[in-house]
């Protein structure tokens, strides 16, 4: 019995894996979905909704990156009603996020910046004053720039799922959300390394290296972990 179905996305048909996630199926034909906090080594987590697609026969639209595609499925991943849920998005998202592009660690090499420039509207309709937090440090290896954070939660569920030490967790809600600490200081000092690499996986490199020569070996070692992960 054969494991390929067949679907269409954006009027093309194409042939998968049954099981295989909408945003992978639209790789896999050059069709790039939009998304922050998917990562093909995580599991899915669809928090930040940027990758919603049009499903024939469904009433609202879907998270691709947590849709798997079925036999005979119809998918608009462009439609005006799926552009205009991206605009929505991206309006929250940039809400609260500085506009200091210039001086940022990641300005130019940005994916939140790419796909503003692409998806966000012109103009932003908030007039209210940005929240602010305090710069902070997990210890001596990670600098906190939660001004930044976007709370894709990648570091997160790096923490959990990757190396499972649980170091880092949501706290607070709404508009104060931000990420912390959720382990002891033996703990920390144990997997302190560890933790330094979740960084990498950031969207948005919320939390930078203190010491830029550690940057280098910490993606190594996000790579070696998420190649033995995957």
């Amino acid at each position: 019995m054969s494991n390929l179905i067949k679907l269409k996305i954006n009027g093309e048909e194409i042939e998968v894996e049954k099981g295989t996630l909408l945003i992978e199926a639209a790789k896999k034909m050059g069709v790039e979905v939009p998304h922050f906090c998917y990562h093909p080594k995580l599991k899915p987590d669809a928090n930040c909704r940027m990758c919603l697609v049009e499903i024939e026969k469904m009433p609202k639209l879907q998270t691709s990156c947590s849709t798997p595609a079925t036999e005979g499925m119809v998918v608009w991943t462009g439609s005006p009603k799926v552009k205009d849920a991206q605009a929505g998005v991206m309006e929250f998202i940039l809400g609260n996020h500085p506009l200091d592009c210039p001086v940022c660690d990641q300005g130019g090499e940005c994916h939140l910046q790419d796909l503003a420039h692409q998806h966000a509207p012109t103009q932003s309709r908030f007039v209210e004053e940005k929240r602010v937090f305090d710069k902070e440090y997990f210890g001596p290896l990670i600098e906190k720039q939660m001004n930044r954070c976007i709370v894709c939660l990648r570091c997160v569920r790096y923490c959990d799922e990757v190396i499972d030490s649980n170091a880092l967790g949501q706290v607070d809600r709404g508009s104060a959300t931000q990420i912390g600490e959720t382990l002891s200081a033996v703990d920390k000092a144990l997997i302190g390394s560890n933790v330094a690499s979740a960084q990498d996986l950031s969207e948005e490199r919320a939390a930078l290296a203190a010491r830029r020569h550690l940057r280098a070996s910490s993606e190594l070692l996000v790579q070696e972990m998420l190649a033995f992960y995957g």
